[in-house]
């Protein structure tokens, strides 16, 4: 067991350190901006196809449980 301590007090600092690292690259190369984006579109394009789908079954009158 103090083995184990002894590599975690070695191990978590250089990954908290790797981990800032990357995450401020990713804020100054406009990652999240980028992600956020492509997102919204998707969700856009999901709902546009369960709309197009309610249409279609609205003129089939075909009806779903809530």
């Amino acid at each position: 067991m103090p083995n184990t301590i002894a590599t975690l007090k070695k191990v978590i600092p250089i990954a908290f350190v790797i981990g800032a690292g990357m995450e401020t690259f990713m804020c100054f190369t406009g990652f999240y901006d980028i992600v956020t984006h492509k997102e919204a579109e998707r969700r856009m394009e999901m709902k546009n196809q369960i709309d197009q789908n309610r249409t279609k079954a609205k003129k089939l009158d075909i009806r779903f449980k809530n």
